[in-house]
């Protein structure tokens, strides 16, 4: 399998994770609308969706990327 293909497959697994928790996160967000809770009129649809809370991350700042590839660039033996 070439990385193109395995980023592809993970890429589906991670859409099929999202369908999955769509559902019932969706119920949730509608009971506590109707009952009237606390968060009731704050309730999204996405903050009882786990997998969507680890794509909500910052993107790392391009010095500490660059310090990464360095640091892989010269353990490969780069100069």
């Amino acid at each position: 399998m070439v990385p193109r293909q395995f980023f592809a497959l993970l890429e589906r697994k991670r859409l099929a994770d999202l369908e999955r928790e769509h559902g019932p996160a969706l119920i949730v967000t509608a009971l506590i609308t109707l009952l009237g809770g606390k968060k009731s009129k704050k309730a999204k649809v996405t903050d009882y969706m786990p997998s969507w809370k680890t794509e909500a991350k910052k993107e790392m700042p391009w010095e500490e990327q660059m310090a990464i590839i360095r640091g892989l660039h010269s353990a490969l033996g780069g100069r």
